[in-house]
């Protein structure tokens, strides 16, 4: 009957199991909706309604991949969020928790402990990928921005429909995404805010620095954009040697340029 099928949703009867599995299909109620994955992965499918808040806890991921419209704001304190389809409320990342994902978010704000990183958790082959903050962005300091370059000239990139407000103390971790040599003269976008850019990333880390000993990575802004740029620095291929004919090899490489 018709009263059963107002009833499917998540938490309000679970007469349709079909559709309790793929999560709630409303926060009915102002209030917290509190999730602990406790180390599991879960997906919500489901397009979610209604005035409360969610909150992300524990370790483990939980993916929405629906077009939510829920309120309240979305509070990830530990584990994985990934974003790999909407929500419009505004979103906070503190302790260890961490925000990722291809979909789009309203404001995010990423606090000391929190992490942003774009991607697929569904399919992480898609490597570089971009998330969308429909607000304004704010990474506080002690924050991360786990980034990802891929030597084909393609990045993880945050687009962003407001301002973006980086803290002095935030950083970017660099991770590389797929085989092969970094092109020097390259420039990469990681951030780009409609609404201009305010404040400049306090550090630049990553094992792309060991794993690249030919070049450098420099965090680069103008008012609307920060890139990465990708430069040769003064380390030869002889430096590098460990013998004296890898030495010489390296020398003579160099010389042809």
């Amino acid at each position: 009957t018709k009263g059963f099928e107002d009833e499917q949703v998540f938490g309000q009867g679970l007469l349709n199991l079909g559709v309790a599995i793929e999560g709630p299909g409303e926060f009915r109620y102002a209030g917290v909706f509190d999730v602990d994955t406790k180390g599991y992965s879960s997906i919500w499918s489901n397009s979610i309604s209604g005035a409360g808040d969610l909150t992300k806890r524990g370790e483990g991921a939980l993916i929405l991949s629906g077009e939510n419209s829920y309120s309240g704001p979305t509070k990830v304190l530990g584990g994985i969020l990934a974003v790999d389809g909407r929500i419009v409320s505004k979103v906070g990342v503190s302790a260890t928790g961490t925000l990722t994902g291809i979909g789009a978010v309203g404001s995010l704000t990423v606090g000391a402990g929190g992490t942003v990183a774009p991607g697929s958790v569904l399919d992480p082959s898609k490597g570089v990928a971009v998330l969308t903050v429909n607000g304004d962005f704010v990474q506080q300091a002690g924050s991360t921005y786990l980034a990802g370059i891929a030597p084909s000239k393609a990045s993880d990139l945050i687009d962003v429909a407001g301002s973006a407000a980086i803290n002095k103390g935030a950083s970017v971790n660099l991770v590389r995404e797929g085989a092969g040599h970094f092109s020097v003269d390259t420039r990469y976008t990681l951030l780009t805010a409609a609404g201009g850019v305010i404040g400049t990333y306090g550090g630049l880390t990553g094992g792309l620095f060991t794993d690249s000993p030919f070049v450098d990575f420099e965090l680069a802004y103008d008012p609307t954009n920060v890139y990465l740029d990708v430069d040769r620095n003064s380390v030869t291929f002889a430096d590098v040697g460990n013998t004296f004919n890898q030495r010489s090899v390296g020398a003579a490489a160099e010389a042809l340029g």
